[in-house]
C-alpha cells in the first residue's frame, strides 16, 4: 500500500504510512496528511482519507484511500502566512495610523496608532469588528469642524474615490494628514485610511517661513538698537529661547556691552 499510491523513501515516513495503514485496518475513519519525498529526492505533501470497508460482520475485508497532491497549495499558504506575518509586524509598528474597513464598515484591521490619534481607549484587537463610522464619528469631536470631518468620510466612502494629503485641524491646535484608498477584498469591497499627525511638520514649517521673515528685517536693519531688538525677537518669538540678549563689543575690541 505504501508503494502504490505512494511512494515512500522515507523510513520514518514508511512507518507513518504503516501506522495510518493500521489504524484503518482495524476500522478507523483515517485523515491523511503527509509530507514525503519521492525517490529522486522532491519533497511532496498529499491530504486525503482511508475509508475501511466491512462485510456484513463489520470485518474490514479492504481500504479505500484518496489522495491529492497539495504540494503547491501547502507552499502558497506558507508564503501567505509569511507574507502576512511581516505585513502585521509592519501594521503594527507604523508611525501612521492605519484603519481598514469591509464594505459594510465592519473593522477588520486597526493598529494603536490610530487609536491613539483618535483618542480612543482600547486595543486594536478590541477595536476589530466594530462599526469604523462609529469610531470616526466619536473621533469628530477632536475636530475644529466636526460636521465637515463626518462629511467627507462618507462622501469617501459613497464615491470611492481616492484622497491623498487631505489636512484637517484639530481643536487644540493639532493637524492631522489623511489620506483614504478604495480596497477590494476577497469577499467584496473594502476602505482604508491613513492618519498621520503632521503638526511638528507644519509648525517647522511655519517658523522656518517666520524666521525667513524677520531675518530680512534683520538685514535690512540700520540702527544698532532695532537690530539687537530684532535678533532677541528673533530669538525669543521664533527660536523659543525666552532668555536672550545681543551684546556688542566695544571700540578696544575687548569687552561685550
Amino acid at each position: 500500500l505504501w508503494e502504490t499510491p505512494w511512494a515512500v523513501s522515507s523510513p520514518d515516513a514508511r512507518q507513518e504510512v504503516e501506522t495510518l495503514v493500521s489504524r484503518a485496518a482495524s476500522g478507523e475513519y483515517v485523515e491523511v496528511d503527509l509530507d514525503l519525498v519521492t525517490s529522486d529526492g522532491d519533497p511532496y505533501t498529499l491530504e486525503g482519507v482511508i475509508r475501511p470497508v466491512t462485510d456484513d460482520d463489520g470485518t474490514v475485508v479492504s481500504l479505500l484511500v484518496s489522495t491529492r497532491d497539495v504540494t503547491d497549495r501547502r507552499r502558497r499558504e506558507r508564503e501567505l502566512e509569511r507574507t502576512n506575518a511581516l505585513l502585521s509586524t509592519l501594521f503594527d509598528t507604523l508611525p501612521q495610523g492605519v484603519l481598514a474597513t469591509d464594505g459594510s464598515g465592519d473593522i477588520v484591521a486597526v493598529n494603536q496608532e490610530m487609536l491613539d490619534l483618535l483618542d480612543h481607549p482600547g486595543l486594536p484587537e478590541a477595536a476589530v469588528g466594530t462599526d469604523g463610522r462609529d469610531l470616526l464619528s466619536e473621533a469628530s469631536r477632536l475636530f475644529a469642524d466636526p460636521e465637515r470631518f463626518v462629511e467627507q468620510i462618507d462622501q469617501q466612502v459613497d464615491a470611492r474615490e481616492p484622497v491623498d494629503s487631505e489636512e484637517m485641524i484639530l481643536e487644540e491646535g493639532r493637524a492631522i494628514e489623511w489620506s483614504y484608498r478604495p480596497v477590494e477584498r476577497l469577499d467584496g469591497d473594502g476602505h482604508l485610511w491613513v492618519y498621520n499627525d503632521v503638526t511638528k511638520r507644519i509648525n517647522y514649517h511655519n517658523r522656518v517661513q517666520e524666521l525667513q521673515h524677520r531675518t530680512e528685517r534683520l538685514i535690512t536693519s540700520r540702527d544698532e538698537s532695532e537690530i539687537a531688538s530684532t535678533a532677541v525677537e528673533i530669538a525669543e518669538e521664533t527660536l523659543e529661547f525666552p532668555l536672550s540678549g545681543v551684546h556688542l563689543i566695544d571700540e578696544t575690541g575687548e569687552r561685550l556691552e
